[in-house]
């Protein structure tokens, strides 16, 4: 294949738009320097992906061809289940290489370990001897396979049913569910979702371990990716509707990312029913009070998360999770202030935890805080000595000089205030902030040493009208007892 060859391709890419054949403008100059050789080496390496019937003679395999070769491989498996066979054909057909989901043999899959347990089924790691998928961008789209690589499979509780609504739900979370494929358990004959495996654990559990080695910076990229998933998902005008530290998923100390969509939804399909479902302390106020989930409903939940990924401690984990809490939460009850959080942080969770909904932030605020807040904490030092480029260079800010950067934090701070002022008073918060949680490991404080047996954080489902029952009979005996007690002082 020579060089010409390429270029010609791309000519014929720009008289043809329509034709998906994954060229981009900036790889042509790529491909410019190509030698001969290359071309077809990649070519030879990448021929067990080629199209052959393909008008375009591409070195790989293009979208369009790859839907056409997917679809011939139709009637070469079977899930044994016609709706996911759909859902599996259907996600193919509009899907690129690297994001389609597949039926995946059981046999494939090695090392099976059980490692937690969700509200919406049981997790297990496993080796799968496939791998998954990926593009190398820069050799010319090379679609390739990890090899052995370990996965999460997740296997849904009995009353889950896999209905069509259920998997139509899968697929429109399609872009940000992490789905690699589905298998079957030939001895119990349970469906599994193959998913992209966390190494860190949730973040509920790997905050009990491991939160004082945490830096306040590694809890804000934390926060940060949380805050871009979440982000991903209101875009398309969806809502999570079970947001907690437990199915927030690390992959490293500053990255995280959203498992669990069982309740994701559009939120126009997101209706008051008999139940409602999820973790007492996450659920927003509303939610007791039957008005329906909403994307102010996980702003609350999200607030709740990032007051557990700064303080270190689980919320409400001193006392049972019952009528009670759910009565306090509804009057007003909120975590307490974290004082080795910056103030500026605390404020924006009073923000989340509002009890009006319509006042709290949408999750592009709180993203921007955030970033805003991660930009300062690692660059605002060398701004305010107005360092010069080469400086700036080798402390690793990606800006091509230091007028740029100063310009950059300057259009920031007009937004919050008088530059001067603000530069200072961040910079002070954050430095006080990690030296307080320095202190405070220092003295040997451990977050979360007791649990109270009766504090549950797994989802749970709740029936609206029990529900309603046991807070009326609390909330009569809780003024039977008032009554009691002002009688006794009048005494």
């Amino acid at each position: 294949m020579e060089k010409q060859h390429v270029l010609e391709l791309f000519k014929l890419r720009e008289k043809n738009p329509q034709i998906n054949c994954n060229f981009r403008t900036s790889e042509s100059e790529f491909l410019k320097k190509l030698d001969p050789e290359r071309i077809r080496y990649l070519k030879t390496e990448l021929e067990s992906f080629s199209a052959p019937n393909c008008d375009l003679n591409l070195p790989y395999i293009c979208d369009n061809c790859l839907h056409r070769v997917l679809h011939g491989k139709f009637s070469s498996w079977a899930s044994g289940n016609e709706l996911i066979d759909s859902f599996i054909q259907e996600t193919q057909l509009s899907s690129s290489y690297e994001r389609y989901p597949e039926w995946v043999p059981y046999n494939s899959l090695s090392q099976i370990k059980k490692i937690g347990e969700g509200g919406f089924g049981t997790v297990f790691s496993a080796m799968w001897s496939w791998g998954i998928k990926g593009i190398k961008t820069k050799d010319l789209n090379m679609h390739y396979r990890t090899g052995p690589c370990k996965v999460a499979l997740k296997k849904l509780k009995g009353e889950m049913e896999i209905t069509q609504t259920f998997l139509s739900e899968v697929q429109a979370q399609f872009d940000f569910c992490h789905l690699y494929g589905i298998t079957q358990d030939p001895e119990t004959l349970e469906y599994m979702f193959i998913m992209r495996l966390a190494p860190q654990g949730d973040l509920r559990t790997y905050l009990l371990r491991n939160f004082n080695n945490l830096s306040l910076p590694n809890k804000l990229g934390i926060a940060q990716t949380i805050c871009a998933e979440l982000k991903k998902i209101h875009a398309r005008g969806w809502v999570h509707g079970d947001l907690h530290s437990g199915n927030i998923l690390l992959l490293n100390e500053e990255n995280a990312f959203i498992s669990d969509f069982g309740m994701c939804r559009p939120i126009d399909a997101v209706k008051s029913k008999d139940k409602l479902y999820g973790v007492i302390p996450n659920l927003a106020p509303e939610i007791f009070r039957r008005h329906p989930y909403s994307q102010a409903g996980d702003i609350y939940s999200l607030g709740i998360i990032l007051w557990e990924l700064v303080c270190g401690v689980i919320a409400y984990s001193d006392r049972s999770h019952d009528v009670h809490l759910i009565v306090d939460i509804c009057d007003g009850l909120r975590p307490q202030t974290c004082y080795f959080a910056p103030p500026v942080y605390n404020d924006l969770l009073k923000r989340c935890w509002d009890q009006d909904p319509l006042k709290r932030p949408s999750i592009e605020e709180i993203l921007n805080s955030i970033e805003f807040w991660c930009f300062h904490r690692k660059q605002c030092d060398i701004l305010i000595n107005n360092i010069d480029g080469e400086h700036l260079f080798r402390s690793g800010i990606s800006y091509k000089d230091s007028s740029i950067a100063r310009e950059r934090i300057h259009d920031e701070n007009d937004r919050f205030g008088d530059p001067q002022s603000l530069n200072y008073r961040i910079k002070n918060q954050f430095a006080n902030s990690q030296n307080a949680g320095y202190i405070y490991i220092l003295i040997g404080w451990k977050p979360n040493k007791h649990i109270h047996t009766e504090a549950v954080y797994t989802s749970r489902s709740f029936s609206y009208k029990s529900l309603q029952d046991d807070i009326d009979i609390f909330l009569s005996r809780r003024k039977s007892n008032q009554k009691s007690n002002q009688s006794s002082i009048v005494k």
